[in-house]
């Protein structure tokens, strides 16, 4: 149903942002598994929100067979982990290598081993930025983002960076309010980088239905502005547009984009 008001191409930035609790990194993860299965993308993850890595092989498979770990058989398990390994992979690199230029590193070096589409940084306040703390947030984001954007371009590769706002303020129900790309530590600078920018909000944290605002799409092939309403099934993380009747995932492999 993305595809409607989404067509994600590699050599680009997307940038997904959104309060805590709202499902962006399951979001993002439910992108990458359904671009795996039906482009064959392949994806490498530094993603610290699912640390350890354990964990987030277990949300994967969940994703995959359509169940929760406690409702698979044996038999589940292995294929999901076997379908998993096919497209993805981890990085889990030491503590004085989790600056930006040793995660690029990292990446280039699982490209050109095992080829590679796609990859999601999740999220950014995780990664080492301390070399540069002398600039301004804006203009260090300005510096970094066009390397990073660079190198997406070099590769043919889609970059993807899960961004969390700054303190946002509830309302008198205590909702918190939709943020945007300008929301986040360095302003502006993040919308002027993204060629997308979405953000996943939950306007009532006991329901399972959250809206996909997309907020910026820099070219008009790329898709439209626009929201898209989705459920969300705990069980096997899984998402689907909010009037579709099952929680489906790709079964076949498409020609790309």
């Amino acid at each position: 149903c993305l595809n409607e008001m989404l067509l994600l191409n590699k050599t680009y930035l997307l940038l997904c942002t959104g309060n805590g609790g709202m499902r962006k990194s399951e979001f993002l993860d439910a992108i990458a598994l359904n671009t795996a299965l039906s482009e064959g993308w392949k994806w490498a993850f530094f993603s610290p929100e699912n640390f350890p890595i354990s964990e987030h092989i277990k949300k994967h498979t969940e994703r995959f067979i359509g169940k929760g770990l406690w409702q698979m058989t044996p038999a589940d398990v292995e294929k999901g982990i076997a379908a998993i390994n096919d497209y993805f992979t981890w990085l889990d690199p030491p503590e004085d290598k989790l600056t930006v230029a040793a995660l690029l590193e990292s990446i280039q070096e699982i490209k050109d081993r095992d080829g590679l589409d796609a990859y999601i940084l999740d999220p950014w306040n995780e990664i080492d930025h301390s070399q540069y703390s002398h600039m301004r947030d804006d203009q260090y984001l300005s510096m970094i983002l066009t390397t990073i954007r660079r190198f997406n371009k070099k590769n043919n590769l889609l970059g993807c960076i899960v961004i969390h706002p700054k303190g946002l303020t509830r309302d008198k129900d205590g909702n918190y309010p939709v943020p945007t790309l300008s929301d986040c530590h360095g302003g502006i600078m993040w919308r002027n980088k993204a060629d997308y920018g979405l953000c996943l909000h939950r306007h009532d944290m006991s329901k399972d239905t959250a809206t996909l605002y997309i907020q910026k799409i820099k070219f008009k092939s790329q898709g439209s502005i626009g929201t898209m309403d989705f459920n969300y099934d705990k069980a096997s993380g899984r998402f689907k547009h909010i009037d579709a009747r099952e929680y489906t995932i790709p079964s076949e492999i498409l020609s790309p984009f």
